[in-house]
């Protein structure tokens, strides 16, 4: 059966099914001849066939794997465009993805291995040297063999509908200095972040595309889910990097492009900008900075490049896709009169995130004072995997302290003031060690697997 996420205050019918694979099903009966998965060389594939080959995998998965709901599907790959079709050929069957970049050391493979216990791993021939001295269980399917092709080709599925909490997505960071643990993510809070992301960070039109050059094991992935369910397209070059002249160039060919970056690569999106064309510049449609908040010097110099279409996220490895945002009304706003303050700022709470200032004795601040940023919603992870005693000090009567720290002014806007430099919450205390914030691993789990680390959103012309 199905592991099924308790805490956070989530409480379904259990006749309420439902299952992530439904946008992919949605959008592949709405908009069949689109495409969905474009790489760079020569893979097409429109929603109709990637149900399809989702479909195909999902049956070899339950008849010839014998996998059961709840099982978890390891992928060690990098970035390609059959990840996609794997991550919803487990949806549709009912099982558990669990990510992993594919730049993860031996032993960190060894030790998720050993955490979560995974029924199936999924590799590349190059991703296959890292995962074979680990092999402590799981059966072993490469992409690149021809078993798998035929695997797409097997058939129809039927989507294997699941309880609202059902675990769908396991997430691991693949550093090997954090602590093991996987955060759970169920098919309600994927699904409310889809809806959560259309409605307040940006409204993701048909026919537009997600270019990855950061990893889907990552943030990427999850970037990944409200363009599907919006008939997008998600573009997927070979490699792993995606440098600023190649990206002017790709600009000069499409009508709007909304880019995804970290702090360091706003600074050399700003910078490669001035050597760009005017077609280059044209095709920016928005740029969404994620992370924590840019300063005003570097905001300035976004706005005089690339006009007013800057917009912040803060992202969190517990909630996914931002628990703040600072759009672009508030950006163009804020860049005006007396609210200038406001640009360092990670914005409002997302809608659905209520966020709480926390004092050292558990008692909630008032505005402007600083303390632990706690935050609470449907698209919050709700624990992690195998490690209750973690998830019950973590999340704590439905909040998710988040080690970091911060306040809230009189209007509700969150700043950071600095990350804890000790998360005691991770580790028992005798045993602790400085550990970054969880913003802050956030950011260099991005930049630890490309200079580049950006995202793209690209719609063709």
């Amino acid at each position: 059966m199905a592991r099924s996420l308790k805490g956070q205050g989530h409480n379904h019918n259990k006749t309420d099914a439902m299952n992530l694979a439904d946008i992919l099903i949605r959008s592949a009966a709405t908009h069949p001849t689109e495409i969905a998965v474009h790489g760079i060389t020569d893979f097409n594939c429109t929603y109709s066939a990637l149900l399809k080959r989702a479909q195909g995998l999902a049956r070899t998965f339950r008849t010839l794997d014998a996998l059961e709901p709840g099982d978890r599907i390891l992928t060690l790959l990098e970035n390609r465009s059959e990840t996609i079709e794997l991550y919803f050929a487990a949806w549709l069957a009912g099982l558990v993805i669990v990510p992993l970049d594919a730049t993860a050391s031996a032993g960190r493979i060894r030790d998720i291995v050993r955490d979560c216990q995974p029924a199936l791993a999924v590799v590349s021939h190059r991703s296959s040297d890292a995962f074979d001295p680990v092999r402590t269980g799981p059966a072993v399917l490469n992409v690149d063999e021809p078993a798998y092709s035929k695997r797409i080709h097997a058939g129809s599925w039927t989507v294997t509908q699941c309880e609202p909490g059902s675990l769908a997505w396991l997430q691991y960071s693949a550093d090997d200095a954090e602590p093991v643990l996987g955060v759970m993510h169920s098919h309600h809070s994927l699904l409310s972040l889809v809806n959560r992301f259309q409605a307040q960070v940006k409204k993701v039109r048909p026919g537009e595309a997600l270019f990855h050059s950061t990893s889907l094991a990552q943030g990427a992935g999850f970037y990944m889910l409200p363009f599907i369910a919006a008939g997008g397209y998600q573009l997927i070059p070979d490699g792993d990097r995606c440098d600023t002249d190649a990206l002017g160039r790709l600009l000069e060919r499409h009508l709007a492009v909304t880019i995804l970056a970290n702090n360091a690569m706003v600074e050399r999106l700003v910078s490669a900008a001035e050597h760009w064309s005017d077609n280059a510049l044209a095709g920016v449609d928005s740029l969404i900075a994620c992370g924590q908040p840019l300063s005003c010097e570097l905001t300035d110099r976004v706005h005089n490049r690339f006009g007013h279409r800057l917009l912040s996220l803060l992202g969190h490895p517990e909630c996914p896709l931002g628990m703040a945002v600072l759009d672009l009304i508030q950006h163009r706003f804020a860049s005006y009169g007396d609210c200038r303050d406001r640009l360092t700022s990670a914005g409002l709470p997302m809608l659905g995130i209520d966020i709480r200032i926390q004092g050292d004795n558990g008692e909630a601040l008032p505005a402007g004072a600083a303390g632990q940023i706690c935050i609470s919603g449907d698209t919050v992870a709700t624990g992690y995997w195998s490690d209750e005693s973690n998830g019950a000090a973590r999340f704590n009567q439905g909040w998710l302290m988040t080690g970091d720290i911060g306040y809230q002014d009189e209007t509700g806007f969150l700043y950071l003031t600095e990350p804890t430099r000790e998360d005691l919450l991770l580790v028992p205390k005798e045993d602790a060690a400085p550990l970054r914030s969880r913003t802050t691993m956030l950011e260099d789990s991005h930049r630890a697997f490309s200079q580049t680390c950006m995202g793209l959103s690209v719609a063709s012309g």
